[in-house]
């Protein structure tokens, strides 16, 4: 993973490179507030890094699913995370700290079969809705949308809510929810069939 800074308006400098996973890198996003980078891998694991003095360092390493992890997905201010595998599985990871990422993350609940085969992206509705909607796309050409739900052990978990079956003509590679608030409920889609699609969320 290099990590880049910004020099001038045309101009970068790598400042750091994070040489940790066994395998291919497959994607990276940053917690939505503090100084921790999330990283998924053909290796199977999640690593989650930081950043101290101009050093990056791994903090974690999350275990679980049994093949490639395509992407993950902070929550709730970046207190879950939640990753996505060619398992089929999702998996909901949450931390003992709410503000030190560096500490123990358990597994808040495993949702199996989410696709029939691979999931490779999640994206998570970012509007004050009834509910925290959750979109995934996968090798099945379908698109599932799911809700995050607290049990009576205090824990989170995945709730299925729907599905988009044939969604593309092939794997629907991305999904990412529109971030604008008048525009919260629209949802893009790319597949292996060469289209983006927009699809308007309905809440009955």
């Amino acid at each position: 993973i290099w990590v880049w800074e910004k020099i001038d308006n045309n101009d970068f400098e790598c400042v750091a490179v994070l040489d940790g996973h066994a395998q291919d890198v497959k994607f990276l996003t940053f917690h939505p507030h503090l100084p921790y980078l999330y990283s998924t891998s053909y290796d199977d694991t999640t690593k989650i890094w930081t950043e101290d003095g101009g050093d990056w360092y791994c903090v974690s390493t999350l275990v679980g699913h049994q093949s490639t992890v395509w992407a993950c997905l902070p929550l709730r201010g970046g207190k879950l995370l939640l990753t996505v595998s060619d398992d089929r599985s999702a998996i909901l990871w949450r931390c003992d700290s709410e503000t030190d990422y560096s500490q123990t993350w358990r597994k808040a609940s495993v949702s199996h079969n989410v696709h029939s085969q691979a999931v490779y992206s999640a994206h998570a509705h970012d509007n004050n809705l009834s509910a925290d909607f959750i979109a995934t796309g996968g090798g099945d050409n379908s698109i599932v949308l799911m809700s995050i739900q607290r049990g009576d052990d205090g824990l989170e978990s995945l709730q299925r809510e729907g599905e988009v079956r044939n969604a593309h003509d092939g794997d629907v590679n991305c999904v990412r929810w529109n971030p604008r608030a008048e525009m919260g409920g629209l949802l893009l889609s790319a597949g292996d069939d060469g289209l983006i699609k927009l699809w308007m969320l309905e809440i009955e």
